[in-house]
């Protein structure tokens, strides 16, 4: 099997990185598509599960999407939100804006998001249904699940856009943390990105790389 990876900012950020664990998670942190390539590729029979029977390949999709949909829609990208709105609940706390009237509102629109597309994901999944009957296999509701796949694309979407508001330029302008070992820049990097707080700077660096990398 041969992978043909992308190169994106992030294999660019991890190539210069002279330590990669400052950029979070080394092993599996790397978010890009591949093309795979099977060349003769040895498969167990057993593990086959269609093999030219193509007037069934309609319902495999179909039945792939089901789950998908769901999956996507009300765990996947729920799981995202849950870190962003984590994030930016630490940002607000570093730079001392936790009465910051419309942060809390920003948060609580995020909230409200996270915990629709989480509601869509269980209806599919408790709407769902035996297919075919007899079978022992359940499926998710195919209009629940393709509600939650719609309503997550708009929804994440959003808490992106807020998180962006509440992380501020810094998202995508703040310096590589290479800089907070640099002698002749790292004091004014420990001033300016402290926002005057107890925590560590390095920290506040950190959760907006966090962002970024979301």
């Amino acid at each position: 099997i041969t992978y043909v990876c992308q190169y994106t900012p992030y294999s660019a950020e991890r190539d210069q990185a002279d330590d990669l664990e400052e950029l979070g998670n080394p092993l599996y942190g790397q978010r890009e598509t591949s093309m795979v390539i099977f060349d003769n590729v040895f498969v167990p029979w057993e593990r086959v599960f269609h093999c030219g029977e193509y007037p069934y390949s309609i319902k495999l999709v179909t039945r792939f999407a089901k789950t998908h949909r769901m999956t996507c829609g009300g765990t996947c990208k729920v799981g995202f939100m849950n870190q962003i709105v984590g994030a930016c609940k630490l940002i607000q706390e570093y730079k001392g804006l936790d009465k910051a009237t419309h942060i809390n509102e920003q948060l609580m629109e995020m909230v409200v998001l996270r915990e629709t597309s989480r509601a869509c994901g269980l209806a599919a999944a408790y709407n769902g249904a035996e297919e075919p009957p007899g079978s022992g296999v359940y499926l998710p509701d195919e209009l629940m699940g393709n509600v939650s796949k719609l309503n997550v694309c708009n929804a994440f979407w959003r808490v992106m856009a807020l998180a962006g508001d509440i992380g501020g330029g810094l998202i995508v302008t703040l310096p590589s943390l290479k800089e907070l070992k640099n002698p002749e820049v790292k004091d004014y990097v420990e001033e300016f990105y402290s926002f005057g707080s107890d925590e560590p700077t390095e920290n506040i660096m950190k959760v907006h790389k966090l962002l970024l990398f979301s």
